[in-house]
């Protein structure tokens, strides 16, 4: 199994997000990141889910969804073959 989430994270203009298995076996994940500021009642976020087969993948995510975030929560959760599964998520 494979879960991965954050919380409470400092917004930024773009999020990558990188998973990697390195026997290259197949993948397969939903992702999700979501910003909010409650005192202006605001929130936006997006999501996604991928099969993928080469035990790498990247994607960026720019987090313009509202003006003044205050912070951001994400997730990346799926299956994933035996070996271990490197997830890191960088705010940019």
């Amino acid at each position: 199994m494979l879960d991965t989430q954050f919380s409470h994270a400092r917004p930024a203009p773009s999020f990558l997000l990188v998973v990697t298995e390195p026997t290259k076996a197949e993948l397969h994940f939903k992702w999700s990141l979501h910003c909010y500021n409650a005192s202006r009642k605001q929130s936006g976020g997006a999501s996604g889910e991928v099969t993928v087969s080469s035990g790498h993948w990247v994607k960026r995510v720019r987090a313009n969804w509202i003006k003044h975030p205050a912070y951001c929560d994400g997730a990346i959760v799926g299956s994933a073959a035996s070996s271990p599964v490197l997830v890191r998520i960088f705010a940019r």
